[in-house]
Formats: C-alpha cells, structure tokens, sequence
C-alpha cells in the first residue's frame, strides 16, 4: 500500500484536506495553532483547557469556520515547551485513531499537518522524519490500508519547503527505506518492515543528544544543516537546539534542563550571540563538555579566545564537517569503549 507525501509553502488555515493535525500545548496555542484560531474566532482557544491539553487527549472539530480543512484534530501534548520527539509520535498514533473512529472519512483520507516543536529546541529534520514514521507505524497498527491517501506537511516559507524536501531526497536514496520517488511524486510504503524506521525509532529511544547553541540567522542555516547536523547524526547523537526567542517565560529552566541532560554541546561562539553566551557559560557551570566553533572572521573576547576553539570558513562547509566529526569521535570514543 502507497500514502502519497506531499510537501506545499501554503498557510495552514487555506489547506484543502479532510483532517489538519494540530497541537494543543497546556501553555497556550502559538504559532499556527494559534493564527488558526484567529481565523477560526477564537474557537480553538476555547478547547485549550487541562482536560484537552494533557498528554494524549484528542479533540475533533468538524467544519470550523474560517478553516478550509473539514476537520481540525487537536492532540494534548502537556506543555509545550517540555515536547520531545516521542510526544510528536504519540500525536501521529492518536491523530490515526480518531480519523480511524470517524465514519463519514472512514478510507482516502487526506491528513494534513506540519513541522511541530522546532521553535521548542527540536531539529527540523528529526521532526519531519519522526512524524513521517509516527504516521506510517500508526496506519499500520490500525490494519485499515486505505485509511489515509496523502499526507500534506505544510510550510510557510519556501525555504522550508526545500529543505523537507531535502530530508525525503535523503530517505529515497537510502538502500533499505519505505520512502520511493515515482514520476516525482514521494510515496510511503506501508506493510513491510524496514530498517531506516527500525534505526530510527531506536535512536529516538535513546537519551543521548547534542545540544546545539548557535546564533539564529539565515547565515547561519547551512552551517547547522551541513556543518553540525550531519556530522551529529553520523555519530549516532540527535541534535537539539532552541530557537532565537527560547528565551521567553519560564522556557529557562527547561533550556537548562536540557543542557545539563545533554551527551556535551557545540556552541558557534560568531557574533558572540548573548543567548550562545549564556548557554555556553552554564554548560561550562555543570562541567558539560563543550565542542566551540567559531567564523575565522570573528574577534573573540580574552576570556573566550584561551579555549580550543575550531575556527571555520562560511564558504568552506564541508571543512567544518569533516573537523567537527572528528572532534565528536574523539569526545564519545572514551564513553563508548569502557
């Protein structure tokens, strides 16, 4: 069985499909939840209340006004700023059940839904990628196969399209992988096992990640997407990282949190960025091993140009890759030879 994937730059609130998968976080509704309810008259706001937000909990509402889609499946995920990789699958299983529960789309259904938690410190890519498996494991587990046709991510910007559009490129040129590519159209394969979602779901599984602090600019995306991100993940760590306006509210103490849980951090020192300061210093307070790259163009102060720091040119990405890798084999080589 084939679920066509497709991937629009498209406001949420104009997306023509049966279900549109939405989170309902206990701190309130952000981003496109909640330009969604302003479309809506504020009638999202009214079901963001405990006994909806809590971990697990599913709201349908069919036919809201000021929605294009015909219904709206609103997931408790607790609060948000606490979301983690297992919360957004455990969205993906309970947005099958009620699509599954509901008679009137019963087969061919088209799902729509979008990149959820990156402005909460998750990786865009792990994202994307949890959620395409978190959907394919949960239409499996319902044996209903033709329950959903299509599953639409939407984006607002065409840059992020691009990239999750990069991601699927990755899965398809995987030797093992359920993600094919026909007559370019992307399709998931359903009904078989196989190993990239097996690996996957093991490294979600597990507490070991890289927490990524680094200034938030568009001049820095293809330091993190080529010069961090990949060399992580081949060292079989997740990145996490938080977004540029983390900082707001009590979202510190998780941010410490996080730091301190964290396997060691990489911190791009360029621009001596306050927020990459100020979590470079408190992993440095819990003695956290810390990785610092800095642009060979910028002036560092004296207390910060002592440390080891891997200097990189923007223009020479892959240079970056290739030190960085090294520098995290020889930072996890100790810990996983004892």
């Amino acid at each position: 069985m084939l679920v066509q994937i497709d991937i629009v730059t498209q406001d949420i609130t104009d997306l023509v499909a049966d279900f549109l998968l939405l989170k309902n976080a206990s701190d309130g509704l952000v981003g496109p939840e909640l330009k969604a309810n302003q479309f809506s008259g504020g009638m999202l706001a009214l079901y963001n209340r405990p006994d909806l937000t809590s971990m697990g909990s599913v709201k349908l509402l069919p036919d809201v006004n000021g929605i294009t889609a015909k219904n709206i499946i609103l997931v408790g995920i607790g609060p948000g700023r606490q979301l983690r990789y297992e919360t957004l699958n455990l969205m993906c299983h309970k947005a099958i059940e009620a699509i599954s529960e509901n008679k009137p789309f019963m087969n061919n259904s088209v799902i729509a839904t979008f990149s959820h938690g990156v402005g909460w410190g998750l990786d865009d890519k792990e994202v994307f990628t949890t959620q395409l498996f978190g959907l394919k494991q949960a239409l499996e587990k319902s044996r209903k196969s033709e329950l959903v046709k299509k599953i639409i991510f939407c984006e607002i910007t065409k840059d992020n399209t691009n990239r999750q559009r990069t991601y699927l490129e990755e899965l398809v040129s995987l030797a093992d992988t359920p993600i094919v590519k026909q007559d370019n159209l992307y399709f998931m394969r359903l009904g078989i096992r196989y190993s990239v979602t097996n690996e996957h779901s093991s490294k979600l599984a597990s507490s070991e990640y890289v927490f990524v602090a680094m200034p938030f600019a568009p001049e820095f995306e293809n330091v993190y997407d080529f010069g961090l991100r990949l060399p992580i993940e081949q060292n079989g760590l997740l990145p996490v990282r938080t977004d540029k306006e983390i900082f707001f509210g009590s979202i510190m103490e998780e941010i410490k949190k996080r730091i301190s849980d964290s396997t060691f951090i990489i911190a791009d020192v360029s621009t001596l960025n306050p927020n990459v300061m100020f979590e470079l210093g408190f992993a440095h307070g819990c003695q956290k091993s810390t990785i610092i790259i800095c642009r060979t163009d910028q002036k560092l102060p004296f207390d910060v140009a002592g440390i080891n720091i891997l200097f990189y040119n923007p223009l020479l990405i892959r240079d970056l890759n290739l030190s960085l890798s090294n520098a995290i084999k020889h930072l996890i080589t100790p810990k996983h030879s004892i």
